[in-house]
């Protein structure tokens, strides 16, 4: 694990973040802090897939797409061979605006979150799969993303009502 990741880390608020840059994991890492939920990151797929092996559950995974070694498909097909983490949420995240959304689902993933961020939309995304209760049942939100956020995740698709 890098050093700057948390060790003891609070399991039902928190955010596992797999990208090569880490510029961009301390970015992620502040935003989710300031949203109020712990983080761990990762420089190395190889490193996250060990750690997401040997601890508690996070309530969210955010993965490049683009890596060395152990990309981001990779690790989606390698974290659904753990039992323990094949329902957490994990979004791919990517510069590459022509990802294939279908492939990313079909291995697990909820949606591609691009680069650069709209924190805002990233904000909410966090807090919807981080607000749990005590008995790991996902709290209710309402969230408007605006349609590119939309686009990545319909998990966060605003209600509509009958006419």
């Amino acid at each position: 694990m890098d050093e700057s990741a948390k060790t003891e880390m609070d399991r039902s608020k928190s955010v596992v973040i797999v990208d090569d840059d880490a510029d961009v994991c301390e970015a992620l890492a502040t935003l989710i802090e300031i949203d109020g939920y712990d983080s761990a990151f990762f420089t190395d797929g190889r490193e996250a897939l060990r750690y997401l092996r040997e601890t508690d559950s996070p309530r969210l995974i955010l993965v490049d797409a683009n890596m060395p070694n152990v990309d981001g498909w990779q690790f989606l097909e390698q974290l659904r061979e753990i039992a323990k983490v094949r329902v957490t949420p994990a979004f791919l995240i990517s510069a590459d605006t022509r990802l294939d959304e279908r492939r990313a689902r079909a291995l697990g993933a909820r949606g591609i979150v691009q680069k650069p961020f709209d924190a805002d939309a990233l904000s909410d995304i966090i807090r919807l799969h981080c607000a749990a209760t005590g008995d790991g049942v996902l709290a209710t939100a309402s969230i408007d993303c605006g349609p590119e956020a939309r686009r990545s995740s319909p998990d966060l698709e605003p209600a509509t009502t009958p006419d």
